[in-house]
């Protein structure tokens, strides 16, 4: 059985991700950064106004940034659309 060693967050690819979520106007303190990297990526809401986000396992990051607006507002859709009209703390 073959084991593939982790991929874990390096500070070039937190500054990538920083620049794009500083671009969307996103506050710093609103993301959760996973340190482990892991298949395709993910971009998930935790409660309002709290991201959290796994990059991709693959050294190209680049592809998940520039879809990463599209995920945030698809993870908000996802789980506004699960509230069924229950606010978050």
């Amino acid at each position: 059985m073959e084991t593939r060693p982790l991929r874990t967050l390096d500070q070039a690819s937190m500054n990538r991700l920083f620049e794009v979520t500083d671009d969307l106007g996103l506050s710093r303190e609103a993301l959760r950064v996973a340190l482990l990297r892991s298949g395709e990526g993910e971009v998930r809401r935790v409660r309002a106004g709290l991201y959290e986000i796994t990059l991709p396992e693959h050294d190209d990051v680049a592809p998940f940034l520039a879809k990463l607006a599209e995920l945030i507002a698809r993870a908000d859709s996802e789980t506004e659309s699960t509230d069924h009209g229950v606010s978050e703390p």
